[in-house]
């Protein structure tokens, strides 16, 4: 089998067992499997650009020039009449005028600022009873005219403890009244000797 070594010499070599032999030519390591060209009286091949001629596309139908040339042609007439026939029809859009939905003006309640006079609110019958530390108040609120819950206000009597405001969101209440019972348990002071209840409203703006 002939191999060729890195500088180009082809020569008939027998490795035997052995991988890498010495270039007779010039002493460059030819290897065995890397450097194998087979046999030089294998026919050549085909030059490439023989080759790559016979498969060029372009090549094949350069006899036939002039026939595609004058195709086209023709082609190229027969859609110019077609068209001339049979223009393209232009669509246009007609622009309709979207008008904007007119928003229904919204009725919004509101409700009517109470009065909050307090003359017009009232306790009745209040019981304050003592078990086991803790004192049970009972009573009812009454009111007779447009007025809010009010804020109630317990004091102590005989003690130095301060006096406990109850807001309306600290005891059960509808949307208007005009009597409500009140009923809860609050510790009561070890120095107290009675308890009262007060009913006020707070200040304007405050909750």
């Amino acid at each position: 089998m002939y191999y060729k070594c890195p500088k180009g010499h082809t020569n008939e070599l027998d490795f035997k067992d052995l991988v890498i032999l010495p270039c007779p030519e010039c002493g460059e390591s030819v290897h065995k499997f890397r450097a194998l060209v087979g046999n030089p009286s294998t026919p050549k091949e085909e030059a490439p650009s023989k080759a790559k001629a016979k498969n060029n596309p372009f090549l094949l139908i350069t006899p036939y020039k002039k026939t595609i040339a004058i195709t086209l042609a023709v082609l190229g007439s027969l859609g110019g009449i077609a068209w001339f026939y049979n223009p393209p029809v232009k669509t246009v859009a007609s622009l309709e005028a979207i008008e904007a939905p007119v928003a229904e003006p919204q009725i919004v309640e509101t409700k009517a600022e109470f009065t909050n006079d307090i003359s017009q609110v009232s306790v009745t019958g209040f019981k304050a009873v003592v078990a086991n530390g803790n004192t049970k108040i009972s009573f009812t609120l009454n009111n007779v005219g447009n007025n809010d819950f009010p804020t109630l206000v317990l004091h102590w009597r005989g003690s130095k403890s301060p006096d406990v405001q109850i807001s309306k969101a600290g005891y059960p209440t509808t949307e208007t009244f005009t009597t409500l019972p009140v009923e809860f348990d609050i510790a009561k002071p070890a120095d107290a000797t009675g308890v009262e209840v007060k009913v006020q409203y707070p200040p304007k703006g405050a909750l």
